[in-house]
C-alpha cells in the first residue's frame, strides 16, 4: 500500500536509511597496517576504500564519510587442516573486507564443534568480517612469486626453480650413467669370467618444504 502523505513517505524513507546503515556487505578494502596476534596468528587494519553515504534531507543530496579503521581483521586465507598456505601482506595491500551475518563475539577465538550461539545479536554489523586478500586490475602477464598455469610452474624466487630442476636433473644423470656402467662393466667383466654385481643407486632425496630466500 503506497501512502499519498509526503509526511508519512519521507518517514518510512527516512527509517528504512536508518536501518540500512546498520547492516553491510562485502566492500573493497585497503591494507593500513599488518600484525600478529598472540597465536601467530596474521591479523590486519584494514580501512575501506569507498566512502559511506548518508543522505541529508536539507541539501536533498548524499554527504559522505570515511569508514572506520577495522582493527586486527581476521586474515582469511584458503586452507584447511590437510593443506595449510600463508600470503603475505603489507600495508597498500588491497582485498574484500567481508562483514558477517552474525557477531564474531566469542567464535573467532573458539575452537567450533557443531553450532555456537553468537554472544550479541547484532547482525550484519561493519565490525564482523573477515578480509580476504586479492589482486585488484591486475595484468594478464602480471607477475607473482607463485604461478601455476597448465605445465608451467613457478615457485619462489628463480633460485627455488633451479633448485627443484638440480633434483630432477642429478637424478636423470645418475640414472644414466648406473646404466652405462652395468651395461658397459658388466660385460666386461663377464668376457673375463669375473663377477659383476652391478651398481645401484638411489634416488636424490629431495624435501617438501621447498624454502628460498
Amino acid at each position: 500500500m503506497q501512502s499519498d502523505s509526503p509526511e508519512l513517505n519521507s518517514l518510512i524513507a527516512d527509517n528504512v536509511r536508518r536501518i540500512l546503515r546498520e547492516y553491510h556487505a562485502p566492500m573493497l578494502a585497503e591494507v593500513v597496517s599488518v600484525q600478529v596476534d598472540d597465536q601467530q596468528r596474521m591479523r590486519a587494519d584494514v580501512r575501506p576504500v569507498a566512502k559511506r553515504l548518508q543522505y541529508n534531507e536539507d541539501t536533498e543530496d548524499y554527504d559522505s564519510f570515511d569508514y572506520p579503521v577495522r582493527r586486527n581483521a581476521p586474515v582469511l586465507i584458503p586452507s584447511s587442516e590437510a593443506s595449510k598456505q600463508t600470503v603475505k601482506l603489507a600495508a597498500g595491500d588491497l582485498g574484500l573486507w567481508v562483514p558477517l551475518m552474525h557477531s564474531l563475539d566469542g567464535i573467532i577465538d573458539t575452537n567450533i564443534f557443531g553450532t555456537v550461539k553468537p554472544e550479541d545479536p547484532r547482525q550484519q554489523a561493519f565490525m564482523d568480517g573477515f578480509f580476504i586478500p586479492t589482486v585488484f586490475n591486475q595484468s594478464v602477464a602480471g607477475s607473482a612469486d607463485r604461478f601455476i598455469e597448465g605445465s608451467d610452474v613457478k615457485l619462489g624466487s628463480a633460485g627455488t626453480a633451479q633448485a627443484l630442476a638440480f633434483k630432477a636433473s642429478v637424478n636423470s644423470v645418475l640414472n644414466t650413467f648406473v646404466t652405462l656402467l652395468n651395461t658397459d662393466l658388466g660385460t666386461a667383466f663377464t668376457a673375463v669370467g669375473g663377477g659383476w654385481d652391478g651398481v645401484s643407486i638411489g634416488t636424490v632425496q629431495g624435501t617438501s618444504d621447498v624454502k628460498a630466500s
